[in-house]
């Protein structure tokens, strides 16, 4: 498989490949022209147990993103879509959400093909 056809790639990653900044690549993960991932051990969102590779909303991580000043080493996850797509569901347990760090962050290669 070859760099223009990997299955995923890290924000980082997309910042070289396309010569811009990081906020670039998350203002268009905020406006929906990318998906944004992670890999998260199973946990509970309401009567389900979900894990694997789930959808962030990356605006609702913002501090690790800021334009000025020192941004947060990491965030906590609070609510996940399925990969596939769907409803934003909020997570219950553990109650105080899930860890999550900017490297943890995916967006697949088709997203970026297109």
């Amino acid at each position: 498989m070859t760099a223009s056809t990997s299955a995923f790639f890290s924000l980082m990653e997309l910042t070289f490949r396309w010569e811009c900044t990081m906020h670039r690549v998350v203002d268009a993960a905020i406006l929906g022209q990318l998906r944004v991932v992670a890999g998260i051990p199973p946990i509970t969102c309401g009567h389900q147990r979900i894990g694997g590779l789930v959808q962030v909303n990356v605006a609702d991580l913002l501090p690790m993103f800021r334009r000025f000043g020192p941004s947060e080493e990491g965030a906590t996850l609070r609510r996940i879509a399925p990969y596939e797509g769907g409803e934003w569901i909020h997570i219950t347990d553990p109650a105080d959400g899930l860890p999550i760090r900017s490297t943890d962050l995916l967006v697949p290669g088709q997203d970026v093909q297109r």
